[in-house]
């Protein structure tokens, strides 16, 4: 618990929403690919029935990289 409540006062701001998306964005690509390998739809392809959850889960990591550039420089 003190881990969390150390977390919590002493990142910023831009550290935490990072740290969210890049959660998000690994649970739904997680989610994504056991989806695509538990789905044996007939005549179609499970990576363009999931194309969609693909992007979003590239997409959020990407805005997480990004907004890393955002945190204050530690020394």
């Amino acid at each position: 618990m003190k881990m969390i409540r150390k977390y919590i006062e002493s990142t910023s701001r831009f550290k935490k929403i990072s740290d969210a998306l890049f959660i998000l964005a690994l649970s739904i690509s997680s989610y994504t690919l056991w989806k695509t390998y538990t789905t044996k739809a007939s005549n179609v392809c499970p990576i363009n029935a999931n194309q969609d959850m693909y992007y979003l889960s590239i997409g959020l990591l990407i805005a997480a990289f990004f907004i890393t550039f955002f945190e204050k420089k530690t020394k």
